[in-house]
């Protein structure tokens, strides 16, 4: 078995590329329209111009309507590939780095068919926004740059305010799920009232802090989104305050005011995007390269298995908990001739599933004596 070649992914960069500068050109076509009606359509009053902007504006909203299809279409392709193809070196990696590299081939997934690859897109044509800005006016430039630097500031003060409340909150919930389970294996059980009342009250006293601090990320989560609000909503209000302000010194067209306005909306957004989406995207892309790191795996070759008689014996299967505790299972011994059945009855917890995994080999037992009988 061979580790997944996920480099093959990086080969859909170009075409995606490709396709997203089409994307990103069609945002210009409202602004442009727009801007063309207002300076060649309405001062002449010529029809014939008018039909002619309207026609090539829809075959361009058109067009981007296709590319974007095909975009989506081919993330969520890659997408299921990637699971496809990494999930055997996956399993067959070491167990203690299994669930590591399970939870990287999830996440990478996940960003391949979420926002964070479209996202991850707008970046390269963000310079093309900006370069369009300047060139309707650099006033224009400087007020993205301002507009962008307050967003930025907003989403990581919320963020620095935020950091521990939401570790804390995370490690109470797994404390939450955790004290849960045990107090469901309790309840399977039976003459355990004193440990069911202790669990219970160890299961409030968690969820009131887990309440508690979820009382105190309140205020700054809500903060830091009417602030991001308030400025999305400023955001073209102040472009075109500003356009207004270059018409009348007659330093640019009422055309262009509404054109530079939409522009300037739109790159501030997609700039916000990016910063939303920017902890995903660095976590794919460490995942990535996670993923890409699993070393080649021998394929394993076919073992000969002999030919049983299905009689099973096991003797004093032991099966330690740790750390001093009681062991799970204890001096377990059976045998069964062959053609019989044995079965595993036992409440929730009891190591019905540890047995069959211990007697499989799936986590081996250290003290036991278990074996398939061979035909005599």
């Amino acid at each position: 078995m061979s580790s997944p070649n996920i480099g093959q992914l990086k080969r859909l960069s170009v075409p995606l590329v490709a396709l997203s500068l089409i994307t990103n050109l069609a945002i210009l076509v409202n602004p442009i329209f727009m801007m063309q009606v207002l300076d060649r359509v309405v001062p002449t009053g010529n029809m014939h111009t008018l039909a002619m902007l309207l026609g090539v504006a829809l075959g361009a909203l058109a067009l981007q309507a296709m590319v974007e299809y095909l975009r989506d279409v081919s993330f969520h392709r890659a997408a299921h590939w990637l699971e496809r193809a990494s999930l055997p070196a996956v399993l067959a990696s070491p167990r203690d780095v299994r669930d590591a590299l399970m939870t990287d081939r999830n996440q990478l997934s996940g960003a391949l068919s979420g926002g964070a690859a479209v996202t991850a897109l707008m970046l390269p044509w963000i310079p093309l926004f900006l370069l369009v800005l300047w060139v309707i006016h650099p006033w224009f430039l400087a007020m993205a740059i301002c507009l962008t630097g307050l967003s930025a500031t907003v989403r990581l003060a919320g963020d620095s305010l935020l950091g521990a409340g939401r570790s804390q909150h995370a490690k109470l919930s797994q404390q939450e799920a955790t004290t849960l389970r045990d107090a469901e294996v309790v309840i399977a059980g039976s003459g355990m009232p004193g440990m069911f009342r202790n669990l219970l009250d160890r299961f409030s006293a968690t969820m009131s802090r887990r309440l508690s601090v979820a009382d105190q990320m309140t205020r700054p989560t809500v903060a830091t989104a009417s602030l991001s609000s308030f400025l999305r909503a400023a955001t073209q209000l102040l472009g075109l305050s500003l356009g207004a302000a270059l018409v009348v010194t007659g330093d640019l067209s009422a055309g262009g005011m509404i054109a530079a306005s939409l522009i300037l909306a739109r790159s501030v957004a997609n700039i916000e995007q990016i910063l939303i989406q920017w902890p995903q995207m660095t976590a794919a892309r460490s995942a990535f390269h996670r993923l890409g790191a699993i070393p080649d795996v021998a394929e394993p070759s076919a073992t000969e298995i002999p030919k049983l008689s299905g009689a099973l014996s096991c003797k004093s299967l032991i099966f330690p908990r740790g750390g001093g505790a009681p062991p799970r299972l204890e001096k377990i011994s059976f045998a069964l001739p062959p053609g019989s059945c044995l079965a595993v009855v036992g409440s929730s917890g009891g190591g019905k599933t540890t047995l069959l995994e211990a007697l499989s080999g799936v986590a081996p037992a250290l003290l036991v004596q278990c074996c398939w009988k061979k035909p005599t």
